[in-house]
């Protein structure tokens, strides 16, 4: 994985940045981006429409997936650390090579990541 330092992705196009869009609701989300999506080169989703569906997935999940959105060859599932009840104030995230991403990995990365972030808002 390359560096990330002063990088700046979208995040329609990161596990951290769907996270914490999955916070808020619909309404706000759509206040953000009135001119649509920022375009970047993984992009999966198009368009506003499409990130509303996906947020509704994360929301259901509990986590959020990126699936090489961020980077090629690169997954990683994150969740939002907030308050509970009000938008998430950041997010907690861990990258994975895809190549070692496997049904497991899928599995209980997200469960690890539920477990810290209980322990960060106790």
């Amino acid at each position: 994985m390359g560096s990330r330092i002063g990088v700046r992705i979208p995040a329609h196009c990161t596990s951290g940045g769907k996270a914490i869009l999955a916070s808020l609701g619909d309404e706000e989300v759509l206040r953000l981006y009135p001119d649509g999506l920022l375009p970047w080169p993984g992009a999966r989703l198009r368009t506003v429409g499409e990130l509303l569906d996906e947020l509704a997935g994360v929301r259901e999940r509990g986590h959020a997936l990126n699936t090489g959105e961020s980077e090629r060859g690169i997954r990683a599932v994150g969740v939002a650390v907030g308050p509970p009840e009000a938008a998430a104030h950041a997010a907690i995230t861990v990258s994975v090579p895809a190549q070692r991403f496997d049904d497991e990995m899928q599995r209980l990365l997200p469960a690890a990541l539920a477990r810290v972030r209980a322990e960060l808002v106790e």
